[in-house]
């Protein structure tokens, strides 16, 4: 066999650099591998399939696979990657024996390649981020701990879909519900552990408790093979390493990986490598690894800009949204802090109109329970209102000190049709004050309904605890014996469906599920009333009442099964409470 030894810094569960190869011979490492083509070109092999890389490109060698690079330009430069799945077995199961794709989509299917090549422009800007940090002489170690786990985390929710088309992997054309997707990679992981013994249709059945029939179909429908076309690809896998390694008869290798006799070995070989085994070994070439001339980190550096540069908070944002439709998502308590909520997401109101500023103690009581943190007011709003400090304290409540405002601070200019807009907004960027009235950027329509906005604020009121996770679809917040998830789906045309893995929980877990659609904005309520001219209280009553969403209460025996599936339709927003107990 030919395995390679990674070396890690820092003790971080990966490794990362550039590098200028010219060739190398065949190998391969337990850490996933993957490349971004920096300038120049490359010719890489993966098993049986050939790629020829261009600046840009991207590619991933799955755990274990037997590689090399033929050859490249002399102004090669790559960033290379390699990363310790096994390191995250707690969080995602069977991550090591997943197969992540982000090959090319089928052409026919131009919304599908462009949603490809938006995740793989992100996944280019993460390795970027990655490597700078990392070439950075400050001490960075937790901050790099932190990127890598978002780096896994789109891995995981991104390209692990495979589909096997013409012999060849591609990313997957279907969505694959997660309970499939679970099974298929526990059968690929007993295939993978037990190729070089008899493994039947019935094996794999009673692993998974299903019907023969059921499992022949899974794995065909999610994997584009059939059970033994999949299972006689894994043994070639395998009878390449020694094939390379070049120490056994092809009689042995045949018996070794678990082929009937060296006929069919022979047969099943030359269906992936057009070669039988005994051309294949002649064929190969083995070589030492050689390297082209040498460069500055300085130069290599340089060629990072680009994709640091190509993703803004805003355009990140909106790319993972429209790119995401299953998100895969590891619960665990005991996890680190990254601050505390309330001081990451205080409300900050600002008044900067006479109009608004007349309506403020008419509406107090509705933003007494938002519990904000600070009120502005505008120095002109108050001089334009006769006694305005007399005034300004006849309305207030006596503990309620506001701040005199010259100049405004930055305000929310984010406009939230929905509650989901309305989270992301605020996730994106949380340090703005926001207005009272006005119909997108506010707390209050100027009706004086509650804004998603508004919807927001009060559940963010009533949260404690500290921010354990952060991402672009989700926040997850801890506060002991509780534990909060935000999520949301701004796509107007796709569900999010989202699967939770919980870890380290012990008993029942209760859950209570928040759920805010886009039915639940005024705005919906009032378009479906046909857009009534007059909005009289009895109507703002049942808006108001309408607009705090739908509540489910259940229980989960998470050591039965420690998963929760849950879709997310277009527009909506999900705040689930976890107590364990």
């Amino acid at each position: 066999m030919l395995p390679e030894q990674i070396n890690y810094e820092k003790n971080l569960p990966f490794a990362i650099g550039f590098s200028n190869v010219a060739k190398e011979p065949p190998h391969y490492h337990r850490e996933m591998e993957m490349a971004l083509i920096l300038r120049g070109t490359a010719s890489y092999r993966i098993h049986h399939q050939k790629y020829q890389l261009s600046a840009g490109d991207v590619i991933i060698v799955d755990t274990e696979d037997l590689h090399r690079i033929d050859q490249s330009s002399e102004d090669v430069l790559m960033l290379t990657m390699y990363v310790d799945l096994e390191f995250f077995n707690d969080l995602y199961p069977n991550i090591d024996f997943m197969i992540f794709a982000c090959e090319e989509c089928a052409r026919e299917s131009t919304s599908r390649h462009q949603q490809l090549q938006n995740k793989v422009a992100f996944l280019r800007h993460h390795l970027a981020e990655i490597m700078t940090l990392t070439a950075s002489r400050e001490d960075n170690s937790q901050l790099l701990m932190e990127k890598i786990h978002q780096f896994i985390f789109l891995m995981v929710n991104q390209f692990q879909g495979f589909f096997i088309e013409d012999n060849q992997f591609k990313t997957s054309h279907n969505e694959v519900n997660s309970i499939d997707l679970d099974r298929l990679y526990r059968i690929i992981k007993y295939i993978y552990l037990n190729y070089d013994q008899k493994i039947t249709l019935d094996d794999l059945a009673e692993l998974e408790h299903l019907s023969p029939y059921y499992v022949s179909h899974l794995i065909k429908e999610t994997s584009g093979l059939s059970f033994q076309n999949f299972l006689n690809y894994v043994r070639v896998e395998y009878a390449e390493k020694f094939l390379a390694e070049n120490k056994l008869t092809l009689t042995q290798i045949s018996e070794f990986c678990g082929f009937s006799s060296p006929s069919y070995f022979n047969k099943c070989f030359k269906t992936w490598h057009h070669l039988t085994p005994s051309q294949y070994r002649k064929q190969l070439q083995l070589c030492e690894r050689a390297l082209h001339k040498d460069y500055s980190q300085t130069e290599a550096l340089a060629l990072l800009k680009p994709y640091l540069n190509a993703f803004q908070s805003k355009q990140r944002s909106k790319v993972q949204n429209h790119a995401s439709h299953h998100m895969f998502l590891p619960v665990r308590t005991g996890a680190s802090s990254f601050g505390d909520f309330q001081s990451n997401f205080s409300l900050r109101i600002f008044v900067d109109s006479v109009g608004d500023l007349a309506r403020l103690g008419y509406c107090w009581e509705k933003l007494r329970p938002l519990a904000p943190q600070a009120l502005g007011i505008s120095a002109g709003a108050l001089q334009a209102v006769p006694c305005g400090e007399a005034l300004l304290s006849d309305l207030l409540p006596a503990q309620i000190q506001p701040e005199i405002w010259q100049t405004p601070p930055d305000l929310r200019n984010t406009p939230a049709a929905t509650i989901s807009e309305a989270f992301a907004s605020i996730l994106e960027d949380p340090d703005p004050s926001i207005r009272l009235f006005g119909e997108s950027c506010a707390l209050f329509t100027n009706d004086g309904l509650p804004s998603p906005y508004y919807t927001i604020y009060s559940l963010f009121a009533g949260l404690r605890g500290s921010i354990c996770e952060r991402r672009e679809q989700y926040l997850l917040v801890s506060h002991a014996p509780y534990l909060f998830i935000l999520l949301y789906q701004t796509d107007a045309a796709f569900a999010l469906s989202t699967h939770l893995h919980f870890h380290n929980f012990q008993g029942d877990v209760q859950v209570i599920e928040q759920r805010f659609g886009k039915e639940h904005s005024p705005a919906a309520m009032l378009e479906a009333l046909g857009s009534p001219q007059e909005i009289t209280k009895p109507l703002k009553e049942h808006i108001w009442r309408a607009a705090s969403g739908e509540t489910q209460f259940f229980q989960l025996k998470c050591q039965l099964d420690p998963r929760l599936d849950l879709d997310i339709p277009p527009n909506t927003f999900v705040l689930l409470s976890f107590k364990e107990g």
